[in-house]
């Protein structure tokens, strides 16, 4: 069993923790637009899709409000801006 002993109080499942960091994965990659599919999005919401497809941290970027605003915005698109996207381009 892949377990870690934290603090002798918590145990974590590194096998849990590894099925979750592949799911981000695979959600990352099927968020990729194509052209026209950006070209629709508003001008705000283009320029988060862009800096956060390139790499950028959206919370220390964008204020606070804006980022929730816009993550709201973008997961109505299918995208989750939540997660540094580290996607080499």
């Amino acid at each position: 069993m892949n377990v870690i002993v934290f603090k002798e109080e918590a145990l974590i499942n590194t096998t849990e923790i590894r099925r979750e960091c592949l799911e981000r994965l695979e959600r990352n990659e099927q968020m990729a637009l194509t052209t026209d599919q950006l070209l629709e999005f508003p001008q705000r919401l283009r320029s988060t899709y862009t800096l956060w497809k390139i790499g950028k941290d959206l919370r220390s970027t964008l204020p606070k409000a804006t980022y929730y605003c816009h993550r709201k915005e973008l997961r109505a698109y299918g995208i989750d801006v939540e997660f540094f996207n580290r996607a080499i381009l």
